[in-house]
């Protein structure tokens, strides 16, 4: 995965970060989706601040190739 090259996460993390994307944009079909939304939300607190470290490494490291 690309994200956990560049970005100081595990790609256990990013995927983490995907499915919970996924989540909250596609309509939860079955309870495991429900579970996944729910367990994401309550651990949102944790998840965000490397999220946007993650994304201002991501953009750096691509303005720098320019």
């Amino acid at each position: 995965m690309e994200i956990a090259s560049i970005a100081p996460c595990s790609q256990l993390d990013a995927e983490k970060w995907r499915r919970l994307n996924n989540r909250i944009k596609h309509v939860d079909k079955v309870p495991a989706n429900i579970t996944e939304y729910v367990d994401g939300m309550e651990k949102l607190p944790e998840i965000l601040p490397m999220i946007r470290l993650s994304a201002n490494i991501i953009i750096q490291t691509r303005l720098h190739r320019l």
